[in-house]
């Protein structure tokens, strides 16, 4: 995993996951290979979205139902995976090193190019889902627990977030929006180009827009 909470492509994991009957957790696995970039909390929440992932995979069309699906997802992801502490002093002193990420010459875990995680329709963040990755855990989470019902389905969970979230950043004082707006205007690009430096702003953007 380079850097960021939650690996290269929720999209195609989901996908894999998808297609076997009964996905295992890391500790069920019993033949040797790579360390899956997600931890075993990490594939217990994927798991969770398993049921919704196939429901998206029927529909049609097939990559706006999964890409809706993912919208969905995604908020309360990273509400409980955020990119950590440190991850880009961290990459800086990899840089400061000799040891830049770099596309396409630098391969991230899996064997898989940096470049062929991102679709081309990549987008940037919006302010919304911006607001969502600083604040969720102290403005809107609170407000989420004391909303959900018991027995809420996951997509009841994932709406009610989705609109939480909207509604407290509606609410928010000007300053807290003023910042918000001004890091969506200056965020970094989230297609890198040939030789260009990997961060974890372009993977966190990158797995947020990831197609069917």
């Amino acid at each position: 995993m380079v850097g960021v909470e939650g690996g290269p492509n929720l999209s195609k994991k989901f996908e894999k996951m998808a297609q076997t009957s009964k996905p295992k957790l890391p500790s069920e696995r019993k033949k040797p290979g790579p360390k899956p970039w997600a931890t075993e909390p990490q594939e217990c929440r994927l798991m969770e979205g398993v049921p919704g992932y196939r429901q998206a995979q029927a529909k049609k069309p097939k990559r706006n139902a999964i890409s809706k699906f993912l919208d969905d997802f995604m908020p309360t992801w990273w509400a409980e995976f955020p990119l950590r502490e440190g991850v880009t002093a961290a990459a800086d002193r990899a840089s400061a090193n000799g040891s830049r990420i770099t596309v396409p010459q630098k391969k991230i875990a899996g064997g898989v190019s940096v470049r062929d995680i991102f679709p081309r329709n990549s987008r940037a963040l919006k302010a919304e889902e911006l607001y969502s990755r600083k604040y969720y855990q102290t403005r809107v989470k609170p407000l989420v627990e004391d909303k959900k019902e018991e027995g809420s389905t996951q997509g009841q969970i994932l709406n009610l977030v989705k609109a939480m979230t909207k509604e407290v950043f509606a609410q928010e004082s000007e300053e807290i929006r003023e910042e918000i707006l001004i890091e969506l205007k200056n965020q970094l690009p989230i297609k890198p180009t040939v030789g260009e430096e990997m961060t974890p702003e372009m993977f966190a953007a990158a797995l947020k827009s990831a197609p069917g």
